[in-house]
């Protein structure tokens, strides 16, 4: 034979040896023990597997989650800004137009209290002293 023809299917090498058959019943248990050992772990592994498995579904159920959750804070964060832009321009005009009654309160002051027959009259009435005698009469 040649040494192809040893080499079995599942790549080990024929041999020439001949178990006795209680040796192969050893061998047999022995098996029987290492496949039931390797079931046991695939058993215990595939456990492992499918807990890891529905944690992470859950983890990804809270992702989700606090994305949205992320999203409708955005969402507000964006309003209450516009609103804020908004609040702040109006008062902004709001300040722009007390100044502007201010002046046109001046200016009013100005040409009709100051510059008018009744605004010139009040300043002289208001600037007039009444003299001592006629105080004490008025007075009495």
């Amino acid at each position: 034979m040649n040494s192809e023809d040893n080499v079995l299917m599942n790549g080990f090498e024929r041999t020439e040896y001949e178990a006795e058959p209680e040796r192969l019943g050893e061998i047999a248990e022995k098996l029987d023990d290492v496949l039931m050992y390797l079931k046991n772990e695939l058993a215990g592994k595939n456990q492992i597997i499918n807990n890891q498995s529905a944690e992470i579904q859950r983890l990804r159920s809270v992702v989700d989650q606090r994305q949205k959750q992320l999203e409708k804070t955005q969402d507000k964060l964006e309003e209450l800004e516009s609103r804020s832009e908004s609040n702040r321009q109006l008062i902004n005009k709001l300040l722009g137009d007390i100044s502007h009654y201010q002046n046109d309160i001046e200016w009013y002051k100005r040409t009709y209290e100051k510059r008018s027959f009744w605004g010139v009259m009040k300043e002289k009435i208001a600037k007039v002293t009444v003299p001592q005698k006629n105080q004490q009469d008025a007075i009495e």
